[in-house]
């Protein structure tokens, strides 16, 4: 199977149910709309950005390009701001 091509998402705001908005990045493989594909998901206390970063680039987008996106979540209470 040869490489997908995939979009990084860099900020996608997940709304919960008590209005809370929490920080994701995504690793998208192209055209997953019209072909849905399998997810993995990862929530750490850490920014999405900061200490795991390097670690998410060697990660994710090997994900992506086989077909599995990536989505890294910041947990409620840590994270990107709000803004």
């Amino acid at each position: 199977m040869a490489d997908r091509s995939f979009t990084t998402i860099e900020n996608q705001w997940i709304t919960l149910k008590d209005g809370t908005r929490l920080a994701a990045r995504i690793w998208m493989p192209d055209d997953a709309e019209a072909d849905p594909v399998p997810a993995v998901f990862e929530f750490l206390p850490y920014r999405k950005r900061d200490g795991t970063s390097p670690r998410d680039e060697s990660t994710y987008p090997v994900f992506a390009a086989a077909g599995i996106a990536g989505v890294r979540v910041d947990i409620r209470g840590s994270g990107n701001p709000t803004a």
